[in-house]
């Protein structure tokens, strides 16, 4: 049950970055992503708590996740454009390694942020989260 909630939180985000418009750069394009994120939690601070917040707590939900997460990087990366494709790691390893690195980084950000706990503008999560994922992109051994 725990995990049908989460693949359908974690699809309804999906579906609003598939419909991400292309970007001119790959920085642009990261920041949209990432404001489409803080949207989707924004209107329903729940959906955080369920994608963020639960396999944290839950051995089941996490494991769920952690098989989900390369098929959810190579969509995004997808959805970002080729510019991102050619950067994606060719093998599953260090994508993994890249996800990990960043969900860390970017739950604590996201969950703070939506908690309140991090008392910042949209615009200044946007910007720390960009730097984040841009950093780890080009830190990841392709």
């Amino acid at each position: 049950m725990l995990t049908a909630v989460y693949d359908r939180v974690e699809d309804g985000l999906r579906a609003r970055l598939d419909e991400l418009p292309g970007a001119a750069d790959l920085p642009t394009a990261v920041r949209t992503a990432l404001e489409v994120c803080a949207d989707y939690f924004e209107a329903d601070p729940r959906r955080a708590r369920v994608l963020l917040r639960e396999p944290l707590a839950d051995d089941t939900l996490r494991e769920h996740s952690a098989r989900r997460a390369s098929a959810m990087t190579r969509t995004l990366a997808v959805a970002l454009g080729p510019e991102t494709t050619a950067l994606l790691p060719a093998d599953d390893a260090s994508i993994t390694l890249a996800g990990t690195a960043l969900s860390g980084a970017l739950v604590a950000l996201y969950l703070d942020w939506v908690d309140g706990r991090l008392d910042v503008s949209r615009d200044r999560l946007a910007e720390a989260a960009t730097g984040l994922v841009l950093a780890v992109t080009v830190a990841v051994d392709h």
